[in-house]
């Protein structure tokens, strides 16, 4: 019987050593943890599974092109943005390059001074160097 007695206060002590142990473990890590990493009452609907930005995508293609374009369709704002949008990203051919480097000539109206004017002959050539560079990406 004191075997048996001893045999239980023997687990139940090596239990609370166990316990006692896991709760010193559970405080270091928590002491070391981001507290953005933590789940709260506040985070813990927010999801934690890291999908790619692809992934995502095929996901919810359809759906996300299909509520586009019932936006532009009947929502004064999403049209506007549209609009915006189409005027102001590159196109087929990309981006473009006009060159205005300028140079110094002398005015021949006031002796002495000079007067700035288009370098015709140095941008057709950063132009013509600018198309070069592209013309491997302007298919």
């Amino acid at each position: 019987m004191i075997d048996d007695q001893e045999k239980f206060i023997s687990y139940f002590a090596e239990t609370l050593r166990e316990q006692k142990r896991m709760k010193i473990q559970q405080r270091m890590v928590a002491k070391n943890s981001y507290e953005a990493g933590r789940i709260t009452r506040l985070t813990a609907d927010w999801p934690t599974t890291i999908y790619s930005p692809t992934s995502v995508l095929r996901m919810g293609l359809r759906s996300m092109r299909a509520h586009s374009r019932e936006l532009d369709l009947n929502n004064d704002y999403a049209r506007k943005f549209h609009w915006m949008v189409g005027m102001n990203v590159g196109g087929p051919k990309g981006v473009g390059l006009q060159n205005k480097a300028m140079m110094l000539v002398p005015d021949r109206d006031r002796p002495g001074k000079f007067k700035q004017i288009l370098d015709k002959i140095g941008n057709d050539k950063i132009e013509a160097a600018w198309m070069e560079f592209n013309k491997n990406v302007i298919s």
